[in-house]
């Protein structure tokens, strides 16, 4: 490099990127989002393809007048090309308006490819559907290795149950796929009212997953807390470790979740209705839900809860190869309704999933798609070990 600039008089452009294997200047980059008033122009024309160039953060140029205030406006009707080249959105602030529906950097996605992303910061939600930190609605999608951080408040005011809420989608729907993903996410109902004042369909990843979509090789890990109420039952409805409601042909394979489902005061007073260490609720609508090789092994404070699923409706959910901790959550697989057909759905001590011991436990690929990570539970090959065991 010293000899081409020294011989050859060129200079060497330190803002430069990769793009097709060329190192070529941002400038002459089509889509280029270097800082907050770059992303925000993306509503402008959201067809087009974008790249992330750098991380944006509270010190980076159009903080103060894009996000601060009354939080950036999400983007709707996305539906072009946003590579992250492994860079991070952080300090984003989010707002949910009571019925202002679908919150999130995107509010929707309409067959759109989102990659190589990590999103971090805050999410208020004043009685609104469809909310996550990624996208509040994700349509003919296609999500990953796009990972999200930070917290989430439900504010239900006044029994209105705002529905399908998620760590990183509100809703995913008409053959949305999300791989190779994760969230580390604290989701807190923060109703202080009666029983009827519950926020529904809650999951870690994603509230909403159905109408053909999928969710493999990916994991949430935080938490799900509910109000601090007087009542058992009061602030959460059918919440999931992993997902809220799933339903139409909707597929789970290959992830897992850590994502305890607690009061948020940390009591047994009861976190709310039918809540599952995986699934929240199942519901046929159109075709067999598939749930295969997932394991839960999170907390959850219920008397109702369930190792696997809170609620399953009309039986049509299939599940093959499922465990969940029963050291941590001493339940039943199921706590209201049965399985189409099950196989390989278990519940284990937390040494029969740890380590070696996981290999001969657990029916897994441990060849391909899963590590038995030392002493630890199995992680997947797809994600960074260190971000799972973190």
């Amino acid at each position: 490099l010293d000899d081409i600039l020294e011989n050859n008089d060129n200079t060497f452009d330190p803002d430069g990127i990769v793009e097709d294997n060329q190192i070529i200047p941002v400038t002459a980059l089509d889509g280029a989002i270097q800082d907050w008033n770059d992303l925000d122009d993306v509503r402008d024309e959201p067809g087009e393809d974008y790249v992330l160039v750098n991380d944006l953060h509270e010190g980076t140029d159009g903080y103060g007048d894009v996000v601060e205030g009354d939080g950036f406006d999400s983007i709707p009707g996305f539906s072009g090309e946003f590579d992250g080249q492994n860079h991070e959105i952080a300090d984003l602030e989010l707002v949910a308006k009571q019925g202002e529906d679908s919150t999130g950097l995107f509010a929707s996605l309409d067959g759109a490819t989102v990659e190589d992303l990590t999103v971090s910061g805050e999410l208020d939600i004043t009685a609104a559907n469809d909310n996550g930190l990624l996208v509040g609605v994700a349509t003919d999608a296609h999500i990953e290795n796009v990972h999200t951080e930070g917290e989430i408040d439900i504010d239900t005011v006044d029994d209105t149950n705002p529905k399908w809420h998620g760590g990183l989608v509100g809703g995913a729907f008409g053959e949305t796929t999300i791989t190779e993903s994760s969230t580390d996410v604290t989701i807190t109902s923060v109703a202080e009212g009666d029983t009827g004042e519950r926020a529904w369909y809650v999951g870690g990843l994603a509230g909403f997953v159905g109408v053909n979509s999928e969710v493999s090789e990916s994991f949430a890990a935080g938490e799900i807390r509910a109000s601090e109420v007087d009542e058992p039952g009061a602030g959460l409805n059918w919440p999931g470790g992993l997902v809220g409601q799933l339903s139409g042909e909707a597929t789970i394979a290959d992830s897992y979740t850590t994502v305890d489902i607690r009061d948020r005061d940390g009591t047994q007073a009861g976190v709310g209705f039918r809540p599952g260490g995986v699934v929240g609720k199942t519901t046929m609508k159109g075709g067999s839900d598939h749930i295969t090789n997932v394991y839960a092994a999170n907390e959850i404070e219920d008397a109702d809860a369930a190792g696997l699923i809170g609620q399953i409706v009309e039986e049509e959910v299939e599940i093959e190869n499922a465990y969940w901790d029963t050291d941590l959550n001493d339940v039943s697989a199921f706590e209201d309704g049965s399985p189409a057909s099950e196989t390989n759905v278990e519940g284990l001590e937390t040494n029969e999933m740890q380590g070696a011991a996981a290999d001969g436990n657990m029916a897994f690929d441990f060849s391909d798609t899963w590590d038995t990570a030392g002493g630890e539970y199995p992680v997947l090959e797809a994600i960074d070990e260190q971000k799972q065991l973190d």
